[in-house]
């Protein structure tokens, strides 16, 4: 932080290495070059992680700034409070998800923000945690819950799916071209048990199924696509970004900011898609003889094509290589566009 002395600096360190939250901000430059002015009123990070972002906002943040963080991850939650708690521009730290916008407004009795950030996707320290079972690297639990309190686990989702369900999971939310035939192979690892006696409990018994139904070839790329299909739906990450994107938009106030880094095209899909319907880009399917959408300009794209990382930080956080950056900015009215074919 701004300000500490290099004892200070050192048991902040030690400190996140005890609780394995030690994280490197994506694209930092680029979403305080973006977002700076917005941070100068009320904004919110949704998720603050380990506050590295909302940190070097607050930094160039005024003194009447509100800055807030929201994330669902108790963990997360109880680091970057404690990092931020020297910035009086950081009023509070909220343990919830990103999909209760509306809610955590209401309950701060905040009416309107000036400005939003979504970091999509699993965090490093998650990752890092062998315990949280997002890695495929090792042998730990068949977690993945982003929120502990959640019920439902990985594991849950492989001990109830049908071979249809898990499937279609790995399709969608993997991309992965041999999903129906992997989906056979977990499911009968589940019903016959493995050889321990043990059911599918551990991102090792799931590693070693992969590997003997894909064998070595392109192993890797498999394991990261079934992962991530698994850790989506788990925590419902598609859903949580479809809810969440139009209370952000509906809550900004004239000339706010909202910026989403995405890390894989289902997610930077989702955030084209909707900032091209509230910038008014028709969305009717195509072949109607007139737009009935009734698609209205509330944003404008500030960001025409995504930005992603350079040489440089790619080098130095090999993490970075997949995200996508996009900006838009609430216009200054709500105005249909002039083209005859909108209401």
């Amino acid at each position: 932080m701004a300000g500490q002395s290099n004892d200070q600096a050192h048991e902040e360190s030690h400190k996140d290495k005890e609780v394995g939250f030690v994280h490197r901000p994506v694209l930092l430059k680029e979403v305080v070059t973006w977002l700076s002015d917005s941070a100068n009123g009320v904004f919110f990070d949704f998720t603050v992680g380990g506050g590295g972002h909302l940190r070097a906002l607050a930094e160039c943040a005024g003194a009447g700034a509100e800055l807030y963080g929201v994330d669902r991850d108790e963990s997360a939650v109880a680091v970057s409070s404690r990092r931020l708690s020297t910035y009086p521009q950081v009023k509070r730290i909220i343990n919830a998800p990103f999909s209760t916008v509306a809610e955590v407004l209401r309950e701060l009795d905040i009416k309107t923000i000036s400005g939003a950030l979504l970091d999509l996707g699993v965090s490093s320290p998650q990752i890092d945690r062998a315990e949280r079972g997002f890695s495929f690297q090792g042998d730990a639990p068949l977690d993945m819950r982003m929120d502990q309190t959640q019920k439902t686990s990985a594991a849950d989702l492989i001990a109830t799916m049908s071979v249809s369900e898990l499937t279609d999971t790995l399709w969608k939310y993997g991309e992965e071209k041999r999903s129906a035939r992997i989906a056979r192979a977990i499911v009968k690892a589940r019903d016959s048990q493995l050889p321990d006696g043990q059911a599918l409990q551990t991102t090792g018994d799931l590693r070693r199924v992969i590997r003997a139904t894909v064998g070595e070839a392109n192993l890797t790329r498999t394991l990261a696509r079934v992962f991530q299909a698994l850790r989506i739906a788990v925590n419902d990450e598609l859903g949580e970004l479809e809810r969440a994107l139009p209370q952000i938009i509906d809550s900004l106030s004239l000339g706010g900011r909202v910026g989403v880094i995405a890390y894989h095209s289902l997610e930077d899909r989702i955030v084209k898609q909707t900032f091209a319907k509230y910038s008014g880009a028709c969305v009717c399917p195509p072949g109607l003889p007139v737009c009935s959408c009734g698609a209205l300009q509330e944003l404008k794209a500030l960001t025409k094509k995504p930005i992603v990382a350079g040489d440089e930080e790619i080098m130095n956080n090999p993490r970075s290589r997949s995200a996508k950056f996009r900006v838009a900015e609430r216009v200054a009215e709500r105005v249909a566009l002039a083209d005859g074919g909108r209401k």
